[in-house]
């Protein structure tokens, strides 16, 4: 049905034009961070692959704002230097008070603050989603902050008295709310599919081989859910592509304002995937759950680094960028 999606997509564009009412970056970044505040419990099986496609089974178990537990097993022997490494198993433990933990064969390493597309999907924390954005250099620190938009902007007002004199209230037509903003509506994929998406492109936007689709900093966000499609930036001198495909559909108990995981996740260094994130739906729990709150110091994470191998330095960094 290509005729239909064309159609579906020109559509978009026209409401955008007609009415031009694009939510500003700072909106965008959080709203699914808002939504997932009022989440029950939930719980997502799946699976983790490295670039050799080592399939390792995967749980994330969500728990509270910016608290979650993320288990990951049957952790490939390919992973490590030595032959004779016996741990299968990796934890990740995220606290907002206490910060970040991965527990491999009863050692605890720090592993460093969450970066803009875990706090996007797993936080539930707005205002510190928003400042990582800024952070990695896809907004400004201004553009970041909470900023209101009045709705009375979007036409004219008929005129007033103040202080006994009529006053005509300033007309800022549709085109000049666009103007300033720094997303704008453009073409993107969900997974392999082609998809309408709000644009955003970071401060210092490069090209790459003259083409806009490659360059960076760059966003892609769903136009119904706001959860990222796209992320693509530079990290260490290093260009790094995260790309989802995510069940963007409205349905029947499933509002605009529903949380949604991304269902496939991959991460990708210049041309090199590092790993990937299979994921079913979220199980919701019927009881609150705890978790054993790690404590805030541990081993350095380059410690773990050094005993594995470039596969598993590689799915490392796949990992931690993305949970």
């Amino acid at each position: 049905m290509p005729g239909l999606k064309l159609f579906w997509v020109s559509l978009f564009f026209v409401c955008l034009n007609s009415f031009a009412f694009v939510p500003k970056a700072n909106q965008i970044f959080r709203f699914q961070p808002q939504v997932l505040r009022s989440q029950k419990d939930f719980r997502v099986k799946g699976h983790a692959l490295g670039f050799s496609n080592s399939k390792m089974p995967y749980e994330i178990l969500w728990v509270d704002q910016g608290e979650y537990l993320i288990t990951i097993n049957q952790i490939p022997r390919s992973f490590y230097f030595s032959d004779s490494q016996k741990s299968n198993t990796w934890i990740l433990k995220r606290h907002p008070k206490n910060g970040c933990a991965l527990v491999v064969d009863g050692v605890q390493y720090s592993c460093g603050d969450s970066n803009f597309w875990a706090l996007s999907e797993l936080s539930g924390m707005p205002d510190t989603t928003a400042k990582s954005y800024a952070n990695y250099g896809f907004v400004s620190s201004q553009e970041a902050a909470l900023e209101e938009t009045d709705g009375r902007a979007l036409g004219a007002l008929p005129a007033f008295e103040r202080n006994g004199h009529a006053q005509t209230p300033t007309v800022v037509t549709a085109t000049e709310l666009t103007q300033n903003q720094r997303v704008r509506p453009g073409i993107g994929m969900n997974g392999t599919t082609p998809m309408a998406v709000l644009e955003v492109r970071g401060v210092d936007f490069s090209e790459v081989n003259d083409k806009v689709e490659e360059g960076f900093p760059l966003l892609h966000f769903d136009p119904t859910f706001l959860v990222p499609v796209l992320a693509r930036w530079k990290w260490n001198s290093q260009l790094f592509t995260i790309k989802a495909q995510s069940d963007t559909e409205v349905r029947k108990r499933r509002p605009r304002f529903t949380h949604v995981l991304a269902n496939k996740l991959e991460v990708i260094e210049g041309q090199n995937l590092l790993a990937t994130f299979e994921r079913a739906e979220p199980e919701f729990l019927t009881k609150p759950t705890t978790i054993n709150v790690a404590p805030k110091t541990g081993s350095d994470i380059n410690s773990l680094r050094n005993q594995l191998s470039t596969e598993g330095q590689s799915f490392l960094t796949g990992f931690l960028l993305t949970h």
